[in-house]
């Protein structure tokens, strides 16, 4: 007499899944990340371009945005090449002006500049931590953190522009309605034990 007993044992894989989960969730975020530059830095006036220059670490992650075509909001962090932006030119517009100095607590004096107020903000690779956790210990967090560290900048986002609360409501908007996780089903792998 023979006796064949056979059985079907199924097995999740936890690190496929959660890679998976990390993949959508970066994808989500960076898309997000977008929408929150797009309700923030019109927000913020153009006066040195210290302000919306420290947006160029958030610019440089989520990439450069531009707004449809049909609301005429320009989307950008800092001037152009040539003028006294980006290019760093000599050129004073209307909307930018040269001459103004900001002293941070316990620092010295440096020049207002677009590209002065890129220290004052959270380092590009600070931003997004995807690191999450494991399944096993429950921990699954996943963190958006953008802060800019200029006085007056904390001071008039509060009280006029609502810059971060418009940005801040953007991206949690965005990742609410496009956040879809993997289906759990199919990281289950099937083994025949006889």
């Amino acid at each position: 007499m023979i006796l064949t007993i056979s059985a079907t044992v199924e097995k999740f894989d936890k690190e496929q899944y959660m890679a998976a989960v990390k993949a959508e969730i970066r994808k989500v975020f960076m898309k997000a990340g977008q929408k929150f530059l797009l309700a923030a830095i019109p927000r913020i006036p153009i006066w040195t371009g210290m302000a919306r220059g420290a947006f160029r670490n958030a610019e440089d992650l989520f990439g450069k945005v531009t707004n449809d075509k049909t609301s005429g909001v320009r989307i950008r962090t800092t001037q152009g090449r040539g003028t006294a932006g980006r290019g760093g030119g000599e050129k004073i517009t209307s909307k930018y002006r040269r001459g103004w100095y900001y002293t941070p607590p316990g620092g010295q004096k440096i020049e207002r500049s677009p590209q002065s107020g890129r220290p004052f903000a959270t380092p590009t690779d600070k931003i997004l931590d995807i690191t999450g956790g494991s399944l096993a210990s429950g921990k699954t967090t996943f963190y958006f953190r953008f802060k800019v560290d200029i006085t007056y900048f904390d001071k008039f986002d509060t009280e006029k522009w609502g810059a971060f609360k418009a940005g801040g409501e953007a991206f949690v908007e965005y990742v609410n309605k496009n956040l879809e996780l993997p289906d759990p089903l199919k990281f289950m792998t099937r083994k025949q034990v006889k």
